[in-house]
């Protein structure tokens, strides 16, 4: 869980970052976990929350403390293996109601030392042993993994819903740790955070605090990205505080765009266009900035790679202010030029994502994508080495 925003990023100069697959940024809608009564959120010695069925051991003696996080969990072996969708382990509660016609999602982070397929849903506490919400696959990697199952809506009132887990596919010997399992009322899941969730959706600035207000719930999905349908809504997109960037400074986005030959923003200004990250019609990345002052000098910068559609990229736009602007693509320098005209618009830069704003603010160039990936530096122009540490440290996520 400690590694989901990247290990061993920059962190010099690093003055705001979000990423939508990190339980550090998210906080989340206004929600409740219908089964937090259960949760391995106390010492072991109060636990008794986990029932097993099958070969393996799993219970409450082995819910223990994560020493490096702070954090319960569920510790877990399979002592034999049926390479099949048995062998169960279950939340025992079976207090959980879940209604006719609204929607579920059900989620953990299960860390394991085995590649498998995990099910996950939600059956009856009790003989007959019915599925309410069949259990869905997913593929498990070794390592720490985000695992989420959503429903249909409900077609009726059930009283008597618990956890379930399936174990079965899991090669014998298998070693799990199962943390923080949730069942929500909504059609995708807001990740476990470890600080209180906040009032309205949002994210929150994993190195200061600040919060990033997302405008609609529309945009998230249920793999924790931001998706943004291209259209010119006024409720749409993710608003960041500004950093006031008036000297060097970089900014870093992982980010896909699903359709191309159009101007789409991934991060711009609130208007007129002082800021610009964007994908351009020729599919190319685009970013600078403007002088605010006479002589309102522009400087902007176009990379000469063409971006495929649909495949996520990794970019940053570096301006320093003694040897001008670079823009790197998928770890690489990719353009550069010696313009050292500096940032000078005081409460302004980048700070609406998804968007570019060249003119007045309701006239918009929105992405038809996602941006997972946020990160602003100040006073600080990234180097090549510490681009190429930065990509590396999340590409395997994106499979680039």
């Amino acid at each position: 869980m400690a590694l989901a925003h990247g290990s061993g990023i920059v962190t010099d100069g690093l003055v705001l970052a979000y990423d939508n697959g990190s339980s550090q940024s998210w906080k989340g809608a206004p929600t409740t976990n219908l089964i937090d009564a259960w949760n391995p959120e106390t010492p072991a010695t109060t636990m008794n929350w986990y029932y097993s069925s099958g070969n393996q051991y799993f219970t409450k003696s082995n819910v223990l403390e994560d020493e490096v996080n702070g954090y319960y969990y569920a510790d877990v072996y399979i002592t034999t293996s049926s390479q099949s969708g048995y062998y169960n382990g279950q939340l025992y509660t079976g207090g959980v109601t879940i209604s006719s016609g609204s929607y579920y999602s059900i989620s953990a982070w299960v860390w394991t030392d085995r590649a498998f397929q995990l099910r996950l849903g939600m059956i009856k506490h009790g003989s007959p042993y019915t599925q309410y919400i069949p259990m869905q696959a997913h593929e498990l990697e070794v390592g720490w993994n985000y695992v989420v199952t959503t429903s249909s809506a409900m077609s009726a009132t059930y009283t008597d819903a618990r956890f379930e887990m399936a174990f079965g596919y899991a090669p014998a010997g298998t070693h799990l740790k199962i943390y923080k399992p949730q069942v929500e009322a909504y059609q995708f899941a807001t990740p476990f955070t470890p600080t209180s969730r906040s009032t309205t959706q949002a994210l929150t600035d994993w190195v200061g605090g600040q919060t990033i207000t997302m405008l609609s719930l529309t945009d998230y999905n249920s793999d924790n990205t931001f998706s943004f349908d291209g259209t010119n809504n006024t409720d749409r997109g993710i608003y960041l505080p500004s950093q006031d960037l008036n000297g060097s400074y970089s900014v870093e986005a992982w980010f896909k765009f699903n359709t191309g030959g159009t101007t789409q923003g991934i991060v711009g200004d609130t208007q007129y266009g002082w800021y610009r990250f964007l994908v351009s019609t020729n599919n190319q990345i685009y970013a600078g900035h403007q002088q605010s002052q006479s002589p309102w000098v522009s400087n902007f910068l176009t990379a000469s790679t063409q971006l495929s559609t649909g495949t996520y990229h990794h970019a940053v736009q570096v301006f320093d202010q003694s040897a001008g602007m670079r823009i790197y693509v998928n770890g690489r320098l990719d353009a550069s030029n010696t313009n050292t005209a500096n940032f000078t618009l005081t409460g302004r830069g980048p700070q609406w994502v998804g968007q570019d704003r060249n003119s007045a603010p309701s006239t918009r160039n929105n992405l038809d994508g996602t941006v997972p990936v946020l990160r602003i530096y100040k006073n600080k122009a990234l180097s090549a080495a510490e681009v190429a540490q930065n990509y590396n440290a999340l590409r395997g996520r994106y499979g680039v």
